[in-house]
């Protein structure tokens, strides 16, 4: 079962003891609770992932719709429902030692090969080259970007990320109020903590601070 925004911001809420939204409108809670799924799929880029046919273009580089891109699987046709061969990852030094005009190879719609490059992760490479027309597809998995969350809906991670995203929340609004109240920063810094580790994040807290609280 999905978690509900209402729920997660009234939690969040009643812990800062705020359920009249005195200091905090539950808008604010709600832009929280987006940047903290930002946050936990910039560290677990696994957390948010999309499985799914989409369309090549022209030539051997792509680009994938997301923030990492894990795997290509197969040939999905030419009309994206046509499942097809399986396709396999290889090592774009090793492509381009064996055939250093791969680019300009014979075009193809049908997919064998596909490369990536770590410093680049939104990109990869096909081979053959796709043709300039009936572009092929191909099933995908990827790291995708959550749209952003609002009242009267859910939560777009696994239910399994809503404490992390309730101490998000929370380690958000304390740090804001750190100025104001003394013991607003250590709470902070623990829901910082509490985060981090249900995440499995090897940060520290100091860099969790300095990174995320800069997003105002």
């Amino acid at each position: 079962m999905a978690t509900a925004v209402n729920d997660l911001v009234d939690r969040a809420e009643t812990l800062l003891h705020d359920e009249g939204n005195d200091r905090w409108d539950a808008a604010d809670l709600i832009i929280f609770g987006s940047h903290g799924e930002v946050a936990i799929i910039t560290r677990k880029p696994d957390a948010y992932v999309k499985n799914e046919a989409f369309v090549l273009v022209e030539g051997t580089l792509q680009t994938v719709d997301g923030t990492v891109l894990i795997d290509i699987v197969r040939n999905m046709g030419t009309d994206g429902s046509t499942e097809g061969a399986a396709i396999t990852k290889v090592d774009k030094v090793v492509m381009d030692a064996a055939d250093p005009d791969w680019h300009t190879a014979t075009a193809s719609a049908t997919v064998k090969h596909w490369m990536a490059d770590l410093r680049d992760p939104k990109r990869f490479w096909v081979y053959p080259p796709q043709p300039s027309s009936s572009f092929g597809y191909v099933q995908g998995v990827w790291a995708a970007t959550p749209s952003e969350l609002s009242a009267g809906g859910n939560i777009n991670l696994d239910d399994i990320y809503k404490d992390a995203l309730l101490d998000y929340i929370l380690f958000r609004a304390f740090s804001i109020d750190a100025s104001l109240h003394p013991n607003a920063a250590a709470r902070a810094l623990k829901h910082g903590q509490l985060f981090l580790d249900a995440i499995g994040s090897k940060e520290s807290i100091e860099q969790l601070y300095d990174t995320e609280n800069a997003k105002g």
